[in-house]
């Protein structure tokens, strides 16, 4: 028989134990401290992707900004990041697209006037002075004001932006009527266009400013009859349209010279410019306006727009 006392057993026990409870404690401790570290550097990126949706939604027009670089990240976390700083570039864009498209295409109204008129007042003289011609037996002087009611109608109107190939075609015929008794024998017109691409949709003025900018230039640089010659014509999916005159010449990239400000837009330069940003805006880079000379004596502007008349 062995006889041990009973303080020798038991205070290894209770030190045991107490190490025990104590080695539980700092586990727990430091889980419960691991665990608030690892939920804090979740939530925090959360809150600083909240933080720039709260920012974006107070001013579209810049994108929010952190310190922290979330595009190396290849996590969920990144992932949010990524997507929504993707998603506001592409707001931003489509913002100021609609807003430069806007300000473009009241730039080509307000071209197209010299002078801020009333259009009703204007709309009840020219017909009374088209009333007041006819009865007089004057046709020319009807016809003239008749076409020019219809060119201001329709340029003074903002009901509709867009029209069809038809239709811009029309306005053309009725701005040709006036300078054509305004230049006598000196101006010829003709057309040439395909019948599938009249329905075509089309921004509003986009072929009458070309053709006033080519009587423009070829009457002044010529005392010969001026030849204006419009072609239509559908080729790989996409529809072209030419203005092409004799008499005068495009300078070599007339174009990204006017865009890049080496050559000073000023007349028809800046409604040539206006033409090319409003149809790539509205159909994307693959689509505006090409100038260039087909030989020494003829210029040509050249409009390409998609077959089905649809923006980007």
């Amino acid at each position: 028989m062995c006889l041990v006392p009973y303080d020798t057993i038991r205070n290894p026990q209770q030190a045991t134990l107490l190490l025990c409870m104590a080695t539980l404690a700092v586990f727990a401790a430091t889980g419960l401290l691991l665990s608030r570290r690892i939920i804090q550097s979740i939530t925090g990126h959360l809150r600083r992707l909240i933080w720039k949706m709260k920012e974006f939604g107070k001013d579209e027009e810049t994108l929010p900004v952190t310190a922290y670089d979330y595009s190396l990240r290849h996590d969920e976390i990144g992932e949010l990041h990524q997507q929504f700083d993707h998603m506001a570039q592409k707001i931003k864009k489509l913002i100021e697209e609609n807003y430069v498209q806007e300000l473009l295409a009241k730039e080509a109204r307000l071209k197209a006037l010299e002078n801020q008129i009333n259009p009703h007042f204007l709309y009840n003289t020219l017909d009374a002075v088209y009333w007041r011609a006819m009865a007089s037996g004057e046709e020319t002087i009807s016809t003239m004001v008749e076409s020019l009611a219809v060119l201001l109608r329709s340029t003074l109107s903002q009901k509709n932006s867009d029209g069809t190939v038809a239709r811009e075609l029309d306005l053309v015929r009725h701005f040709m009527t006036i300078q054509k008794i305004r230049f006598d024998d000196r101006l010829q017109y003709t057309e040439t266009i395909a019948p599938e691409i009249l329905n075509i949709k089309m921004p509003h003025l986009i072929i009458q400013p070309l053709v006033e900018n080519a009587i423009s230039h070829a009457l002044e640089e010529m005392t010969d009859t001026c030849f204006i010659q419009i072609s239509g014509e559908c080729r790989d999916g996409k529809v072209y349209i030419q203005v092409v005159n004799n008499g005068s010449q495009f300078e070599e990239n007339l174009l990204y010279k006017l865009e890049t400000n080496e050559v000073t837009p000023r007349g028809f330069g800046i409604g040539l410019l206006n033409i090319h940003k409003r149809l790539q805006l509205i159909y994307g880079s693959g689509y505006g306006l090409t100038l260039f000379n087909p030989d020494d004596d003829h210029a040509a502007a050249q409009i390409c727009i998609p077959l089905d008349g649809t923006g980007q």
